[in-house]
């Protein structure tokens, strides 16, 4: 059996039409949990350095898949007991010190930006094997 497929949305049609549109959503939804896991792998690994106790890397997880805007999607979350999504921002982008004026860049500083950049290719690489098991 052989498919001439052009694009990524005849692609989509063609395997919905063969396997059912709940189908390709289980598909769809475990590629995505895979693809998840190697990002905040990557976000682990990059925010290292600015391991004091742990919490920060600890409180990183991902959402379950869900449609936002007509598009299966995962969100990376620091959800935990400590409560470090509310100074990922200041890690992430560094914060002027208050009093001093001067401004603090944390070691791990661009971290989530620069896990996002070197974990795309695995990433997609994760979801072509995941899909390639049809």
């Amino acid at each position: 059996m052989s498919v001439k497929v052009i694009g990524d949305k005849a692609l989509e049609r063609e395997l919905e039409k063969r396997f059912g549109i709940k189908e390709m959503v289980k598909v769809q939804d475990k590629a995505l949990i895979a693809g998840a896991k190697v990002i905040v792998e990557e976000v682990k690994k990059q925010l290292k350095p600015s391991k004091d106790t742990g919490a920060l890397i600890n409180e990183v997880s991902f959402s379950k898949p869900e449609w936002i805007n007509g598009k299966r999607t995962i969100t990376v979350h620091w959800r935990g007991s400590k409560d470090r999504y509310k100074i990922v921002h200041l890690i992430e982008y560094g914060h002027v010190q208050k009093g001093t004026g001067k401004f603090i860049k944390p070691k791990a500083m661009g971290g989530v930006n620069r896990a996002i950049r070197q974990g795309q290719n695995k990433y997609f690489e994760t979801l072509k094997r995941e899909l390639k098991k049809l």
